[in-house]
């Protein structure tokens, strides 16, 4: 599952990683569920709140996307 607009730049299954085209970087480990935003750095301090807001939205329906079309099935 890789939200759109974003590239699996995955290197090993422990840790994957998805990054667009400006530089931001999805980062989840599955095995502690953890999930973390990286936005690009030439990022303005006062848009960062918002870009991270609309990543993460589109995470979420992206994976209820997911979950609706495929349950019980996990994919990225």
């Amino acid at each position: 599952m890789s939200p759109s607009g974003f590239l699996d730049c995955t290197r090993m299954p422990e840790i994957l990683v998805f990054q667009n085209s400006p530089g931001d970087r999805v980062i989840i480990v599955p095995a502690t569920g953890r999930i973390q935003l990286r936005l690009d750095l030439a990022t303005k301090k006062e848009d960062r709140a918002n870009r991270a807001q609309r990543i993460t939205q589109e995470l979420l329906d992206k994976a209820l996307q997911q979950r609706v079309s495929s349950p019980g099935i996990i994919t990225h």
